[in-house]
């Protein structure tokens, strides 16, 4: 179903495919199709609202930080933070990747966040 698996602080991995539908700011509703309504707070951090093709709704804080997020087509996708600087989102085809074995994904379509 889209589950969330929180890491040691390193990454955080999903285990469905991910399309960033918004970037929000404050608190914002959050419509989703059949008109279930979310209400997000986030502290006046940036908050992004990833939907995996209308199963379910996670809402990614990242503390100020850059989020690249990629759609890869049912595979697993890590998003790798690293303190500060950016957060890259990494496709593994099968076998895991840690955040001491970052992988370009430029081939995929990367959406760059605010």
């Amino acid at each position: 179903e889209g589950s969330v698996v929180e890491g040691s602080g390193t990454h955080t991995a999903y285990s469905a495919a991910f399309i960033v539908t918004s970037v929000m700011e404050d608190k914002k509703m959050i419509e989703k199709e059949g008109g279930e309504t979310h209400v997000v707070e986030n502290e006046g951090r940036q908050t992004h609202v990833v939907e995996n093709e209308g199963r379910q709704t996670h809402v990614v804080e990242n503390e100020g930080r850059q989020t690249h997020v990629v759609e890869n087509e049912g595979r697993q996708t890590h998003v790798v933070e690293n303190e500060g600087r950016q957060t890259h989102v990494m496709e593994n085809e099968g076998s895991e990747i840690g955040a001491s074995e970052p992988r370009s994904t430029s081939k995929n379509s990367n959406l760059r966040l605010k």
